[in-house]
């Protein structure tokens, strides 16, 4: 709103934020793919994208360095928790609670709490 009123015309800056967001991610994509050479849709599933989506919400939160927040918490918890073995083994039969539904206990709770915000 701010922007428009100084006379900068808001399709040009959301049509170039899209290109250029485009054409970085397609860089990337080329450098994985020849460094890895070989890729699959399999490597990015349902549970990357609710990742990227729960990193987006909670780094809007009107905290501050909520945006280094939410990446640690969406993207480094996980690595934490099995790296350390945070959560005791599940026996066979018990159906105890693994990282992957104690991750997305986490980002439930993030998501809760960011849509109770005031304004959320």
């Amino acid at each position: 709103m701010g922007a428009a009123l100084l006379g900068v015309n808001l399709f040009e800056g959301e049509d170039g934020a899209f290109i250029l967001s485009s054409f970085l991610a397609g860089i990337a994509g080329a450098l994985f793919a020849s460094y890895t050479r070989y890729v699959t849709p399999a490597y990015w599933d349902l549970t990357l994208s609710i990742q990227f989506v729960a990193a987006i919400i909670v780094g809007a939160l009107p905290v501050s360095g909520a945006q280094y927040w939410g990446q640690l918490l969406v993207f480094g918890l996980p690595l934490v928790i099995d790296h350390f073995a945070l959560l005791p083994p599940a026996s066979d039969g018990t159906g105890g609670l693994t990282s992957g539904d104690l991750n997305a206990l986490i980002y439930g709770a993030l998501l809760l709490c960011s849509a109770l915000r005031p304004g959320g």
